[in-house]
């Protein structure tokens, strides 16, 4: 039988997958830096109220010199490396970056011998070269006839991105299993956000930065869109839990609850400020406003169930029947405009059929 370590690390590979899809996509609206910012606060906001349903309001006992260590490796990791992650997402292209990134685990293997003083057998070296071989045939000649310039860039952004992410992941790594692990996590999103601050205060970007974000239209659709997958992640987990008993599939749900709250509440606040300009109202009775108000409540009865049992066992079965029940609201979200005749319209670019918009728009 599969085990929890196996487990989430194939979820984790799936979650990595579609992510590198999503932003590329984002990429098309955004510079790798403005993209890597957004992503970054966006973690470190939601990060907030999982660290108060973990911990609570008390501050964790880190010592300043491991706070030191956590801030430069989410600098190093998150704020540098992700961002030249995306500009090589932007040069190669999805495919070729996702299988780029398979270069991180080398790099980790090899710092963590140097570095942690690790002991690998052969099994993990040969892995490893394995995978530095694979990498190595399907980047070989590959280069765009039209931007060889362009390609090379990205294949050296993309090398030095997993370089300076396995660096920071080696750093943290002791810190991880030692300090307080969402605090340690949130801890290198502030080094890597206020790195990234730092850096276009220093360079005076902050204007450039502005415009990218005033530019990008999409950003309620994309926060609704993480409402609704976060659902999903949280109902898989459940799901889980019950098939496998692990308690720690119900964590995680119970992690993600709050997560998907602050995001759906996020939805439904934008959606009222765009819809005072557009429809003459802060809220109408609207089947997609009805249906994601709807899902704001599943979040908040999941939370609310699973804190009025003292069993904690008992309180992840009871709350995960709820998420699992409470999926179908993911469909009827969806498919709401298309069901009923709704303030809001239905699909004109995103869909398998011709785009329905004018060719000039």
């Amino acid at each position: 039988m599969i085990g929890i370590g196996e487990f989430f690390a194939l979820a984790s590979a799936f979650a990595w997958g579609l992510a590198v899809i999503l932003f590329r996509l984002s990429g098309q609206q955004l510079g790798p830096f403005a993209l890597n910012l957004f992503k970054n606060s966006l973690m470190l906001v939601l990060l907030a109220p999982t660290i108060l349903l973990v911990h609570g309001v008390a501050w964790p006992a880190i010592s300043t010199a491991h706070w030191a260590i956590l801030l430069l490796s989410g600098f190093i990791g998150i704020g540098i490396a992700d961002t030249l992650f995306f500009r090589a997402l932007n040069s190669l292209g999805p495919s070729r970056t996702a299988i780029g990134s398979m270069l991180l685990s080398p790099f980790v293997i090899l710092l963590s011998v140097v570095f942690l003083g690790e002991r690998l057998g052969w099994l993990p070296w040969s892995g490893g070269a394995l995978t530095l071989v694979g990498v190595t045939l399907v980047n070989w000649r590959r280069v765009h006839p039209l931007a060889p310039k362009a390609d090379q860039s990205g294949l050296l952004a993309l090398v030095a991105a997993m370089a300076l992410m396995a660096s920071g992941i080696v750093m943290a790594k002791p810190l991880l299993e030692s300090e307080p692990f969402i605090w340690a996590v949130q801890i290198r999103v502030i080094g890597g956000v206020g790195g990234m601050l730092i850096m276009m205060w220093v360079q005076r970007r902050q204007a450039t930065v502005l415009a990218e974000f005033v530019r990008a239209k999409a950003w309620g659709l994309t926060v609704a869109a993480s409402s609704m997958g976060t659902y999903v992640a949280m109902a898989i987990a459940a799901l889980v839990g019950m098939v496998w008993q692990w308690r720690t599939a119900y964590m995680s749900m119970i992690a993600m609850a709050p997560i998907g709250a602050v995001m759906t509440f996020i939805a439904l606040f934008t959606g009222a400020a765009w819809g005072k300009p557009m429809w003459g109202a802060w809220w109408v009775w609207d089947a997609r406003l009805t249906s994601e108000l709807i899902l704001l409540f599943l979040y908040m009865g999941v939370i609310a169930l699973y804190g009025a049992f003292e069993d904690k066992q008992q309180a992840g079965k009871a709350a995960g029947v709820m998420a699992l029940v409470g999926v179908v609201n993911i469909p009827i979200i969806h498919y709401s405009v298309e069901w009923w005749n709704t303030l809001h319209q239905g699909a004109t670019i995103s869909k398998f059929d011709n785009p329905s918009i004018a060719p000039e728009m």
